[in-house]
């Protein structure tokens, strides 16, 4: 570093300018005061550049300022070396200033070309007293708009006080009515939780005097069925037949109530085990049908046991009973999850189906599409389905196509995390 300080600064090679060409002491003089008074100047500009940066530094574009500094600076340096060469000749040194004045002009140029615009954009004085006038307008225009506007807020206020008290005594009719339809709504609850209650204990006792019914009926078919006449035999199988049903209905309302007021406890089940079970309940029927099941692998839910057991169960009894005749059934089971912490199982088969304009009255009970010749049952399978699952706070809807067969999806709480 030293070394190349010394070849900067190293005059020796060189003769002092007075001794190139033909200097006389007047041009000396003349020369040396020039170039000594150029770099005062250009030792002066900077400073009252470096003074307007100081003392406004608002000033826009504070980046061109200090690159004019150092452009003009380094002008200077030049100056104060051209007078230095007329007596030590380091014109290396005076060389390397000048290579940087070079870069410091084309910084500055480089610099100056995006800013010109700007400068030429900047609006004249008048032009700014122009502006500053239209301001003064406006600031009147706009103290008149905000005296206009105190009036109306004032008067929207006066409103808005009548409305607010209109609204407090609306306020306090809908509290009176909410506490009305409350009261209401305990009321409905209650006598609907005692209709329930009725339908059980009622289809329960029901059930003695309906065996009783049949038993007799039984006895009197054996012991006097051959003594009776066509018409009597004819009244008998009725009444028999009459006893079969409404020991059907009884035990449906019973399923159907027991449905709605079951408190089963509920765990992490896997469904696959479920629909087996379901399918060992009714594996004759399946066998009858020569069903085939295609079932995926379904996921665990956090429900109640046996309530979904049933309702798999209803299903699939409702997919036999359903069938089309001469065509084996086919059911497929596949379950997918919402991600909205449910699963949702769709349930499909290839029976006689149903017209779409039925899909929500086949949920409710004792609702049937067809007569009782036609298929038996007493149409509450579906709304037992319908009651375990909206306890299981899901939902579950169908799809009919008619000689094609019928798809229901339901939804189920998945299992609950590890806590």
């Amino acid at each position: 570093m030293l070394d190349w300080l010394d070849w900067l600064l190293d005059s020796e090679p060189f003769v002092p300018r007075p001794q190139c060409g033909g200097w006389s002491e007047g041009l000396i003089w003349l020369t040396v005061t020039s170039d000594t008074l150029i770099w005062l100047a250009y030792m002066a500009i900077p400073l009252g550049l470096f003074y307007v940066g100081r003392k406004r530094p608002d000033f826009p574009h504070r980046g061109i300022i200090w690159l004019f500094v150092f452009f003009i600076v380094s002008c200077g340096f030049t100056h104060l070396l051209d007078v230095f060469t007329f007596y030590d000749p380091m014109y290396r040194l005076s060389g390397a200033v000048l290579g940087v004045t070079a870069v410091a002009s084309w910084l500055t140029v480089i610099a100056m070309v995006p800013v010109l615009p700007r400068f030429l954009s900047m609006r004249s004085p008048e032009a700014l007293e122009k502006e500053v006038e239209q301001r003064k307008q406006a600031e009147e225009a706009l103290r008149a708009a905000h005296d206009k506007l105190e009036s109306r807020v004032a008067e929207r206020t006066r409103v808005l006080s009548e409305t607010n008290d209109r609204l407090k005594a609306a306020l306090k009719k809908g509290e009176e009515i909410e506490l009305r339809l409350r009261k209401k709504t305990r009321e409905l609850e209650a006598a609907n939780t005692e209709m329930e209650e009725f339908a059980y204990v009622a289809s329960h006792d029901l059930q003695e005097p309906l065996r009783k019914v049949r038993a007799f009926s039984e006895m009197l078919q054996e012991t006097l069925g051959e003594r009776l006449e066509d018409p009597g035999k004819d009244y008998l199988l009725r009444m028999r037949s009459a006893a079969v049903r409404m020991s059907v209905m009884i035990n449906d309302l019973l399923q159907l109530s027991r449905a709605s007021k079951r408190s089963e406890g509920r765990m992490d089940l896997d469904l696959n085990l479920v629909l087996a079970q379901a399918r060992e309940d009714v594996e004759t029927s399946l066998g009858e049908a020569q069903a085939v099941i295609n079932a995926e692998d379904l996921p665990t839910v956090h429900v109640a046991p046996i309530a979904i057991r049933q309702v798999f169960l209803n299903l699939l009894s409702n997919s036999v009973k359903y069938r089309r005749s001469g065509v084996p059934l086919r059911i497929s089971i596949r379950a997918h999850d919402t991600g909205l912490g449910r699963v949702e199982v769709t349930y499909e088969d290839n029976g006689i189906g149903f017209e779409q304009e039925y899909a929500e009255q086949i949920f409710k009970p004792f609702q049937r599409l067809h007569t009782r010749e036609q298929y038996a049952g007493t149409g509450v399978g579906l709304t037992v389905c319908k009651r375990i699952l909206e306890r299981h706070n899901g939902t579950i809807v169908a799809e009919g196509r008619p000689g094609e067969g019928a798809t229901f999806r339901f939804t189920l709480p998945k299992t609950e995390s590890p806590s």
